[in-house]
């Protein structure tokens, strides 16, 4: 790598990183990973927050467009909605009772949603829609459990 003085420190320090990139490379790589690892959750924890902030600062744009795209493309809308009903009926045992699931739906305190304890649809396990399945949460709780299981939020 001598050249002698008349090397410019650009050229010597782009000689330089040339000569030393697959090193410098991994430990690059090693860092980053050891990094993303240390940090998962609280990067997870941050950018839920940023959902959060921009949706309040968005929630007539985005519920708008939400709407919109719902109106550009009802198949879709019809075609979840069907699947989702299907679902529902393939996990309707024949010994459920459905005047007391009917019931605990009417009887819905105000801002609660009926939620399915075991969801109908999740991931590790699909439970059943009968009156023992189900339970009153908020919405804010409902919505923030999603498809999953209360152990695995």
């Amino acid at each position: 790598m001598d050249k002698g003085p008349l090397v410019s420190r650009t050229e010597y320090l782009q000689e330089w990183y040339q000569e030393n990139l697959e090193e410098n490379r991994t430990k690059r790589r090693e860092s980053s990973r050891l990094w993303r690892a240390r940090t998962k959750e609280k990067r997870r924890e941050f950018d839920r927050f940023q959902a959060k902030e921009r949706y309040k600062k968005n929630r007539e744009k985005i519920l708008n467009r939400n709407k919109q795209w719902s109106k550009a493309n009802i198949e879709k809308v019809y075609a979840k909605n069907a699947k989702h009903r299907a679902a529902k009926m393939q996990r309707i045992p024949i010994w459920a009772d459905l005047n007391i699931i009917k019931d605990i739906y009417k009887n819905c305190p105000e801002g609660m949603h009926v939620d399915h304890i075991i969801p109908l649809q999740g991931d590790t396990v699909s439970g059943l829609h009968v009156e023992t399945n189900l339970q009153y949460l908020s919405a804010k709780e409902n919505l923030s459990k999603g498809n999953r299981l209360v152990e695995e939020i």
